[in-house]
């Protein structure tokens, strides 16, 4: 199963280190991006679109 692991507001990515390893481990296909600026000052929605 492909998941797709996103942060909250003024975070990144690697808050999911150790969820994306044992998730991997299972045999998930992990993503943890890091969408940026971090503190979403273009809105939710321009982070929504870089998502994709």
């Amino acid at each position: 199963m492909n998941i797709v692991l996103v942060h909250g507001f003024i975070s990144n990515g690697k808050i999911f280190f150790y969820i994306k390893k044992k998730l991997e481990i299972e045999g998930h296909k992990c993503f943890a991006p890091t969408l940026k600026p971090i503190d979403a000052k273009y809105g939710i929605e321009d982070l929504a679109i870089k998502l994709k």
